[in-house]
Order: C-alpha cells, then structure tokens, then sequence
C-alpha cells in the first residue's frame, strides 16, 4: 500500500495532533518508513510542525504556520563539564 502525502495531511488538518505511532494505526499496512519520509516531506514543504512531545519524546505533529515547539535541551550539554587538562600534573591543582 503507498501512502500518499496528502492524506497524512488531511489527518491531521481534519483529526489534530497526533504523534506518528498514532497516524501509523490509522494506516495498516504501510511501512514505518513511508510514514517517517512522508511526514518528513510535509515538514520540509512547511505544511506541519512540531507542536510538542509524547511522554517517550517522540514528536507530536499538527498542522500549523507557527514554528517548532521548543526543543529540549541535549542531556549531554547539561552534564557538568569535566575540566580539560594538558598534563597529569595539573590533576593534582584539580583535586
């Protein structure tokens, strides 16, 4: 079964929105990927966005002229940095 871009945008236009494991219900029998590239397609073309994410993180999808909701903050950059060092003699003034 091919899926076509329109009608993944008149489920959301017509339905709300949805995140793609939801619209993937909606169509059995098509591949995850079709869904991910058509999805994809649509976002580059500026016809849906993201508007917020799912309880696992995933991308809540909805038609809308608004940008992207916001985007979390990478867990890696909210680690606490480990101080960079040239020598092993500096590890010990780091002590």
């Amino acid at each position: 079964m091919t899926l076509q871009r329109t009608a993944v945008f008149e489920l959301l236009k017509n339905m709300g929105p949805m995140s793609t494991s939801e619209i993937a219900a909606l169509f059995p029998g098509v591949k995850h990927g079709a869904l991910r590239t058509a999805v994809y397609r649509l976002r580059v073309d500026g016809r849906i966005v993201v508007v917020g994410k799912t309880y696992d993180d995933n991308a809540v999808y909805g038609v809308s002229k608004a940008p992207d909701a916001e985007k979390p903050r990478s867990a890696r950059r909210t680690k606490k940095r480990i101080p960079r060092v040239n020598s092993v003699w500096a590890l010990g003034a780091l002590a």
